[in-house]
């Protein structure tokens, strides 16, 4: 069997909030997981289909860093996605389908491993709390040249890159 795995859920009657999707989301990208799993694949993208009450559908198409059969991490991904889409009419049926897949690989990650550290994967985690506790609310370590054991570190804010219209925030110890 060639095809893709996809899974559907029809949602019974019309939902007009992110809470409800998410719980049905979570179950479907286990289920999804599962059977990319089975196959042996991993999907490189997945397709969150969205049926609205006025009968026409919406897609977003979810891209992972890594290809993936981690439900997991999917669903981080599709939630990401989800809460900054905003809808015209509220959904009937939810869709998730692997649009492209490649061959699990059996590679187990270290996440100490330069090699599996994913910067792009951190700063768009970064940027979620950014978005959601300000933009001074990421911290990094810093190291500080002290004899007490207290004194040989730091939390300092992580400074922005500065757009246009931006307030200033410098980087300041915590």
């Amino acid at each position: 069997d060639d095809t893709l795995p996809a899974v559907t859920c029809e949602l019974g009657d019309s939902v007009s909030s992110a809470e409800p999707l998410l719980f049905v989301m979570k179950g479907a990208l286990a289920a999804l997981g599962t059977a990319l799993r089975t196959k042996g694949l991993a999907a490189r993208e997945v397709v969150i289909a969205l049926t609205l009450d006025d009968g026409s559908t919406v897609e977003r198409a979810i891209r992972p860093a890594r290809p993936t059969s981690h439900d997991g991490a999917l669903f981080d991904h599709c939630r990401a996605a989800l809460e900054d889409w905003s809808l015209p009419e509220p959904v009937t049926a939810i869709e998730l389908r692997a649009a492209d897949t490649v061959p699990a690989t059996g590679e187990q990650g270290n996440l100490l491993a330069p090699r599996w550290a994913d910067p792009a994967a951190l700063e768009a985690a970064f940027d979620r709390i950014r978005g959601k506790e300000g933009g001074d609310a990421v911290a990094v370590p810093e190291e500080r040249d002290g004899h007490l054991p207290a004194d040989a570190g730091a939390w300092v804010r992580q400074a922005l890159e500065k757009k246009e219209g931006d307030r200033d925030d410098t980087m300041k110890s915590l």
